[in-house]
């Protein structure tokens, strides 16, 4: 693989599952995905046009990518939005309304956008749990319902691997609860989690993985996993802040 195909590799790990399932993009985007994953021939332009074609997604990368003048692919505008680095910082009030107000354009509903932007509280950050948590699982596309069992599925949680199967990993991760009217992560509980082989060389015991809609995406680094959590958790402090979750 080109390096500079680094940003696209990321993006496929954590979008092509949703696609497979059809909740967003284009369709069967996800087999050309599945190309690039495998290491076989795929088509760069082609993978590029897939991924503008992402009801939410696209909208949080060209507002990235635009703030540090990167290319809509970049590695670090791909890293920032699914895991979380330094490129999320120092986003403001303004540039969140234009997030919304792009969201608009690729199906979210113009009433509930507008209640959002009234409802925007200060301190979030363009990370994936920010379109999870404040605008809403399944707002944009209208594929699958608002609600906590949703929001597990689509928020990209940190599992502990302590079983591999032929197909499955057994995985320790916490989940998400609203608790007296607060957002928090429940004590760790065991599930089984797809994954696929080829996807992820090397796969031990105890390693760390990202999961997105009970599909391990990724073998986290320290620092990765470090990143993950602290912009999904400064997301949902600001939200209880703000009583979101208690209305």
């Amino acid at each position: 693989m080109d390096k500079k195909d680094k940003g696209l590799e990321l993006g496929a790990r954590f979008s092509s599952i949703t696609n497979r399932l059809r909740y967003c993009g284009p369709k069967d985007a996800y087999v050309d995905f599945y190309k690039l994953l495998r290491g076989k021939k795929y088509d760069r332009e082609k993978i590029r046009e897939h991924f503008k074609k992402y009801e939410g997604l696209y909208v949080y990368l060209d507002i990235i990518s635009k703030k540090y003048n990167k290319d809509l692919l970049d590695y670090n505008v791909i890293e920032s939005y699914w895991l979380g680095n330094k490129f999320l910082d120092n986003f403001t009030r303004k540039n969140f309304i234009d997030i919304i107000n792009g969201l608009v354009k690729r199906g979210l509903p113009k009433n509930y956008a507008e209640d959002a932007i009234k409802r925007l509280p200060d301190g979030m950050n363009p990370h994936h749990s920010f379109n999870v948590l404040f605008v809403g699982v399944g707002r944009t596309s209208g594929t699958v319902p608002t609600n906590i069992m949703t929001m597990n599925k689509c928020i990209v949680s940190i599992g502990e691997i302590l079983k591999i199967t032929k197909r499955q990993l057994l995985v320790n991760v916490p989940l998400l609860s609203v608790v007296d009217g607060k957002l928090v992560f429940l004590k760790p509980t065991i599930e089984y989690v797809e994954y696929i082989k080829d996807f992820l060389p090397g796969l031990k015991i105890h390693d760390k993985i990202a999961m997105h809609w009970d599909f391990a995406c990724k073998i986290l680094t320290e620092k990765e996993e470090d990143n993950l959590k602290r912009y999904t958790k400064k997301n949902i402090d600001v939200l209880n802040k703000a009583n979101f979750f208690g209305k």
